[in-house]
């Protein structure tokens, strides 16, 4: 599992081999979690990639929307 590859590098604070990593993640970002999130976007923000890291805080925003709107939805019908 790459992420934990990642991880291993992130946690040693060698930060740019956690990057390398980590950008193979991009496309499977909406399965993480918000903590895993969290680590990538903390690793693109401090190897400088600003925009590749708010990209990432925007996808735990739009899980947490998303995660939201679900719950008001089945409070709804539950109400019903």
């Amino acid at each position: 599992y790459n992420y934990q590859y990642g991880l291993g590098f992130f946690e040693k604070n060698m930060f740019e081999s956690a990057e390398t990593v980590f950008l193979r993640l991009e496309s499977d970002l909406l399965n993480l979690t918000v903590k895993e999130l969290l680590t990538i976007g903390k690793t693109f923000f401090l190897c400088g990639h600003y925009q590749k890291a708010d990209g990432v805080f925007n996808v735990i925003e739009t899980q947490k929307n998303l995660k939201s709107s679900k719950t008001q939805k089945n409070l709804k019908y539950k109400r019903i």
